[in-house]
């Protein structure tokens, strides 16, 4: 019987590099008995993004409908085990947990579920707003996710993706405590390939199976670079095409940002905040405990640990900002100016200018015709 993991968040918590690793590696993993499915490395984005939408949405992207079946039949008659894996599968609704349940029947389900403790969590994923075109100050962002704090949408949804015990509720179901699995992230310091080790324990393998060696560094961002990306969200048409801020802001400006020359500074929380943070991470830790799940790692991972003071986003000043903006430039034009000078352009043959003709105007087509029958008389006259 196939027996499945199902790897359902939460987002910021290595959920891309444990992927990555997967699907790098998916030859190897498969020689041991772990099937990681789909075509290309977004089939799990897709099949996730299917599921949402349900039969009756309108996905723009035209690689969504029916990803989540053509994934779920990969996996169907697998005779090891297999993983589907994705953070957006966090904060899904009842009905379409139920719909992923009922369709992975056919398997054993463990739901899986990475988790990072809040005072790392709440600095991530304010910045993955920020790279999704979000504009709230970092102190907007807590006021909204803090209890008893200003309502705000984005608030709303870091609970229903960061609250694990939530998550596992809603997504372990009648599953017996344990097929349930919390992976804890290892703490501040740790090598990434620390994850990974937890993680291979749930697939039954030796982790050395594969190369867990990140495929890109982390892009995260320093106070000033967060807050330059804050200013040019804040400045852009907001009819701008996603595609087009996805291509030229996340993948080029962002990345630029964040490998500024010596480094970037790390985002804290400010010392007025780590009070309710840790009062909210013992109680999740609490409910994780007496919920009986497994646990790979160790729960006191996601308790806070004491850090000193660090520089805060709001409180950049103009001329940090500027010099942030310059840097960004400067490694944008390098880089630019290191790639290979593209190869000039071969004359073309007279060949290719016959053929490459348009064939509208008789003339050319008599053109190319007489051509042929040159080219044919050459090859008869060599024989």
């Amino acid at each position: 019987m196939t027996v499945l993991l199902l790897h359902v968040g939460t987002p910021k918590t290595g959920t891309t590099y444990l992927q990555d690793v997967l699907w790098r590696n998916r030859a190897a993993l498969r020689r041991r008995g772990v099937l990681y499915p789909g075509a290309e490395p977004t089939s799990h984005f897709h099949a996730t993004m299917d599921l949402q939408c349900g039969p009756n949405g309108r996905p723009v992207n035209p690689d969504v409908p029916g990803a989540w079946d053509r994934l779920v039949g990969q996996v169907r008659g697998w005779p090891g085990t297999a993983v589907i894996s994705h953070e957006l599968l966090a904060p899904m609704d009842a009905p379409r947990i139920g719909r992923a349940h009922a369709e992975l029947g056919f398997a054993e389900v463990h739901v899986v579920c990475t988790v990072r403790d809040l005072a790392r969590q709440l600095p991530a994923v304010w910045q993955e707003d920020l790279k999704n075109r979000h504009s709230l100050r970092f102190g907007e962002f807590l006021d909204a996710v803090r209890p008893e704090g200003d309502h705000h949408w984005l608030g709303d949804l870091f609970w229903r993706m960061q609250d694990a015990p939530e998550v596992l509720r809603r997504w372990a179901g009648a599953l017996p405590p344990e097929r349930v699995h919390v992976v804890t992230v290892p703490p501040r310091g740790a090598p990434p390939e620390a994850l990974w080790d937890r993680f291979a324990t749930l697939l039954g393998i030796d982790p050395a199976t594969a190369d867990p060696t990140p495929d890109a560094p982390n892009s995260s961002l320093g106070p000033a670079e967060a807050h330059l990306l804050r200013r040019i969200n804040l400045t852009l048409d907001p009819g701008t095409p996603w595609a087009v801020y996805e291509r030229t802001v996340r993948r080029h400006l962002v990345d630029a940002l964040a490998r500024r020359p010596g480094g970037v500074a790390r985002i804290g929380l400010p010392a007025g905040e780590l009070g309710w943070v840790r009062e909210r991470s013992r109680r999740i830790v609490t409910e994780l405990a007496q919920a009986g799940y497994r646990v790979v790692g160790d729960l006191d991972d996601l308790l806070p640990a004491d850090e000193s003071a660090t520089a805060q986003p709001d409180d950049v000043t103009d001329s940090d900002l500027l010099d942030t903006a310059l840097a960004a430039v400067r490694t944008l034009v390098e880089r630019e100016a290191s790639r290979p000078a593209a190869a000039p352009p071969r004359p073309a043959t007279l060949r290719q200018r016959v053929l490459e003709l348009p064939g509208r105007h008789g003339g050319l087509v008599r053109a190319r015709a007489l051509y042929r029958s040159v080219r044919r008389f050459r090859e008869d006259r060599r024989e």
